[in-house]
């Protein structure tokens, strides 16, 4: 990411973090006392919860602690100093 763009996506990114607190307490202010399609308000929030909170693998693919583990691994087996 370049550095310029970079603290705006993290303000940004903090903004969404804050902000799923009280949209949580509203979405159970308003969902918990009424049942909604043969659900009861409270299963509401938890399904909702499950869909929002789940996220898929990273799209980086390996990490860099990953990467060098396996070259740290390689460089073992070859019989090179690891450093």
């Amino acid at each position: 990411m370049p550095t310029h763009l970079r603290s705006r996506a993290f303000a940004f990114s903090f903004f969404v973090q804050f902000l799923s607190v009280p949209a949580v307490a509203l979405m159970s202010w308003w969902l918990v006392p009424q049942p909604l399609l043969s659900l009861e308000g409270w299963r509401w929030v938890v399904i909702v919860g499950a869909l929002a909170g789940a996220t898929g693998p990273p799209s980086g693919g390996a990490s860099r602690a990953e990467r060098d583990g396996k070259t740290l691994r390689r460089r073992a087996r070859r019989g090179f100093p690891a450093g």
